[in-house]
């Protein structure tokens, strides 16, 4: 019991740390104009609601998602993608700060808005009934890997990934770039380009997960694909 709440602190000051970091450098880069401060309201108050929700229903992969990546153990376009995100994300932010408002219609705040909230949801719960939910993609035999196929992996093979995909969405029509906006598409297409990969070594090297493929056949869009 002391292990799993000394866990919970230490990620509950990871996470406020992380999102004062982000609040302060969004709100910098924006000048505290209303779009950031929406932005950074909803960033944290939905961190913070999906971090009790998953301490209470699968502490487990909180603790897994806090530690370091086993690099050695990653696969080479795993590397790849991953740094993608990383430029992808960094990108959606510096070049909004660059063109300014461009996407100023009424609709692209609430449109954003409820995309980054539905993304939250979606990727939360896929964390909440996945307790091998890394950041990074292997196969977790120091975790006695099996293939999960409960809640939303009964409709499609990797939800985490749509939810991440309305985030960046919703993120670059709160801010209101177009050129952030087509920023978050290079990171949604390198999401489909890693569900690819991914989904062919958890093929080959997961077992049951071939099976699985049999009974859940679309990776990411319900009956589309």
């Amino acid at each position: 019991m002391s292990s799993s709440l000394s866990h919970a602190a230490s990620a509950s000051r990871t996470l406020i740390a992380y999102h004062a970091l982000f609040s302060v450098a969004v709100l910098y880069t924006f000048k505290c104009s209303l779009r950031s401060i929406v932005l950074v309201t909803l960033m944290f108050a939905s961190s913070l609601t999906a971090f009790f929700y998953l301490i209470k229903k699968n502490p487990a992969v909180i603790e897994a998602r806090l530690r370091p990546m086993k690099i050695k153990e990653m696969q080479s376009w795993d590397v790849i993608f991953l740094a993608i995100f990383l430029i992808s994300y960094v990108m959606i932010f510096w070049l909004a700060s660059k063109e300014g408002v461009t996407i100023a219609s009424w609709w692209s705040l609430p449109f954003g808005a409820a995309s980054l909230i539905v993304g939250f949801c979606i990727s939360v719960e896929a964390m909440a009934v996945n307790k091998f939910f890394e950041k990074t993609v292997r196969i977790q035999n120091d975790r006695k890997h099996v293939v999960i196929d409960t809640g939303l992996y009964a409709i499609v093979r990797h939800p985490g990934y749509v939810g991440f995909a309305l985030i960046f969405t919703g993120t670059a029509l709160i801010i209101g770039s177009w050129h952030a906006l087509c920023a978050s598409c290079l990171t949604i297409f390198a999401l489909f380009a890693r569900t690819e990969a991914e989904d062919r070594m958890l093929k080959k090297h997961l077992q049951g997960y071939a099976n699985y493929t049999t009974r859940v056949t679309k990776k990411l869009i319900p009956g589309v694909w």
